[in-house]
């Protein structure tokens, strides 16, 4: 190689450390904004009740969960139990949709239970 390939590859090379610690500074040194959360009452927890065929209960259901999921885990609640019976509900949609969302309004009634404590 020559000694102009070489000094273009570690000038490269260099502009490129160069780049990754300004972009690491500038993340590290940035203004940290307070975010207000505000409480969230019971009427807003709670969800109405799913109806329509099995498909349409399920995914407004998915949607209940998501966002009472969401609540859980603003509040810090452990909500890793109720994540894989989520999962568990949807590779048994695959099969079976009806008890799918069955099992789905389990979990929601459950999510709920947890945050009206």
């Amino acid at each position: 190689m020559s000694r102009r390939h070489l000094f273009q590859r570690r000038m490269c090379g260099s502009l490129l450390s160069v780049l990754l610690l300004v972009s690491a500074l500038s993340t590290s040194c940035g203004e940290v904004a307070e975010i207000n959360q505000k409480p969230v009452s019971s009427e807003e927890i709670q969800r109405k009740r799913a109806v329509g065929s099995a498909q349409q209960r399920f995914q407004q259901l998915r949607t209940d969960t998501l966002r009472l999921m969401i609540e859980a885990a603003q509040r810090e609640l452990d909500i890793g139990s109720f994540q894989r019976r989520i999962d568990a509900t949807i590779t048994q949609s695959l099969t079976d949709m009806e008890s799918a969302a069955d099992a789905l309004e389990k979990v929601a009634t459950d999510l709920e239970s947890l945050l009206s404590k």
